[in-house]
């Protein structure tokens, strides 16, 4: 490994946060096996990527507007930076791209919860156990049915049956899929798992995160979809994308919403409802009196 390997990689440590950061964590692993075409590559983006990461982790809380314009332009610059013709060195399958937008959100949430100390913690590429099955004909009774989301604000808590643990085991308060772009199929295999999960855990908040939308948006219903909300973040078509080759900047007033909703939802989430009989006079048991949390 030469010194100039050596130096990138730090640079690209010090930006890294254990299962916060999969972008970050990509890179480094891209330096790490460096061959002879993507050295000169990682080399041109390093400066961009540090640029964006030090943008995203700089943006405050308590003053979104203020800050995340500044950080989506970071963000947009070094997309493109990763689109150009000869950087794009990196296979699909190494989610090098894709997991660039995630690496974005998840440093925003995970600053939130730190500067707040809250008991939640932020994680990228996570398993989820979206349904759990109680078996006593399988070794250790607990089978649980796995779906990895690529951002996720979760609780950490122990989940035991007849003496034995599952592993990891979490309840997401939000979670999404980011793509850089949505397909019909995409949305329905998203749909599918998202309402398992919702009848697992009924508060959490998921949203679809793409950079372009990739199907016929009258032909479906998506107001029926257990998502909660499916962001276009460019608001523009795929196939207009490919045509012209000019994608539209990506919103940053959509971008300050999806941040915003996730703070409330966690906010939200740690107020436990009251007894229900004190709901029972408002007559709706389930929202009940907004007052009463």
């Amino acid at each position: 490994m030469s010194s100039k390997e050596s130096g990138l990689i730090e640079l690209v440590e010090g930006c890294c946060i254990p299962q916060v950061t999969p972008h970050a964590y990509n890179l480094l692993h891209q330096i790490k096996h460096a061959k002879k075409d993507t050295l000169p590559v990682l080399k041109t983006i390093v400066p961009e990527f540090l640029k964006f990461a030090k943008a995203a982790s700089a943006v405050d809380s308590e003053n979104l507007h203020a800050h995340i314009p500044k950080a989506v332009v970071a963000l947009e610059r070094y997309l493109a930076l990763l689109r150009v013709k000869e950087n794009d060195k990196f296979v699909s399958q190494s989610d090098f791209k894709t997991s660039v937008i995630p690496d974005f959100f998840l440093r925003i949430f995970h600053k939130y919860i730190e500067t707040n100390k809250l008991p939640f913690a932020a994680s990228g590429q996570t398993d989820l156990a979206i349904e759990i099955a109680f078996d006593l004909k399988r070794p250790g009774v607990i089978v649980p049915r796995m779906q990895r989301v690529d951002i996720a604000v979760v609780k950490k808590i122990k989940l035991t049956a007849d003496d034995t643990q599952l592993a990891g085991f979490c309840i997401p308060l939000f979670a999404a899929e980011a793509k850089t772009y949505f397909d019909k199929n995409m949305v329905s295999g998203v749909d599918y798992s998202v309402a398992s999960m919702k009848s697992t855990f009924p508060h959490c908040l998921y949203y679809a995160i793409g950079e372009f939308a990739d199907f016929d948006l009258a032909a479906h219903s998506y107001a029926s979809s257990e998502i909660d909300e499916i962001f276009i973040l460019r608001k523009q078509k795929r196939s207009a994308w490919r045509k012209s080759n000019d994608a539209n900047k990506i919103d940053a007033e959509l971008v300050e919403e999806i941040i915003k909703n996730v703070f409330a939802s966690i906010v939200s989430q740690q107020s436990v409802h009251k007894d229900l009989t004190l709901r029972v006079p408002n007559g709706r048991l389930i929202l009940g009196n907004p007052a009463l949390k």
